[in-house]
């Protein structure tokens, strides 16, 4: 099975090697091109330009899809009850915001700050940590392709462009809030003992993520799948059975017991 690939290289590798014969090719894009044909894909190709417009600004739509960034939101962690971050106690919080992924993360930092600074005013955002009284990191690993030639990685470290150094100093600081952007199951035992908050996200805007922070939001989103507690564990397990029905010790378990399995997910 070759799934969500952009590039044909390595398909065409396995035909050329033959693994694979051009015969059983042609009828597996013959299955593909008929569906697609089916649901009438190249039937009106062209966009007109004004409704395209008219669906995207569609207010009711966007409320919708509001709702759905919100709702997917996972906690998986709350120590103390550090959230919500409750308006009576915003006087006093002076958040440090920054973004960690391996390209321009000093722009995307820039972007957030300004993004949560016009959505609500009332949180108070310190560009120095020494002064900051919390702390908003958004952990946004680069995807690491699944190749036949290489094993699979989902830790976090410099090839996913993640310092988890820099996240574990500032933990010590000051308490601090994680979002993880789960594009995959992400290794999270450097980064999660020492967190003060957890949420697991899914490519959202960051408005919906200060929703669920300020509590106008009750987190309701479970995990869509199982996070593994070691790369020992990942290297021994079968990859054609899921996380939730691997051997015992393979799910995640924080300090305070809570597995982080399919189908998790706090509230407040």
């Amino acid at each position: 099975m070759f799934s969500d690939e952009a590039s044909p290289s390595t398909l065409i590798r396995t035909v050329e090697e033959g693994y694979v014969s051009e015969e059983r090719l042609d009828e597996s894009v013959k299955y593909l091109l008929t569906e697609m044909m089916e649901l009438g894909l190249f039937e009106n190709p062209y966009v007109e330009e004004e409704r395209a417009k008219a669906i995207t600004k569609d207010a009711t739509s966007q409320e919708k899809a509001d709702a759905a960034h919100r709702k997917s939101i996972v906690l998986l962690r709350n120590d103390g009850d550090v959230l919500p971050l409750k308006d009576e106690s915003l006087e006093s919080t002076r958040l440090y915001i920054e973004v960690m992924q391996k390209t321009d993360a000093e722009t995307s930092t820039a972007e957030v700050k300004d993004i949560i600074r016009d959505y609500d005013p009332a949180i108070t955002v310190t560009d120095d940590l020494d002064e900051s009284t919390h702390a908003l990191l958004f952990i946004s690993p680069l995807p690491v392709p699944d190749r036949p030639d290489a094993p699979l990685s989902v830790a976090l470290d410099a090839a996913t462009g993640i310092d988890t150094d820099r996240i574990k100093m500032i933990e010590r600081k000051v308490p601090t809030i994680l979002s993880v952007n789960m594009t995959n199951p992400w290794l999270i035992n450097e980064i999660e003992p020492d967190a003060a908050a957890l949420l697991a996200t899914f490519g959202i805007k960051h408005e919906a993520l200060i929703d669920v922070l300020q509590g106008r939001h009750n987190p309701s989103g479970k995990l869509p799948f199982t996070l593994p507690s070691s790369q020992e564990v990942l290297s021994k397990s079968p990859g054609d059975i899921p996380g939730h029905a691997q051997e015992k010790g393979y799910v995640y378990r924080d300090q305070h017991g809570n597995e982080y399995g399919f189908g998790y997910g706090k509230s407040y």
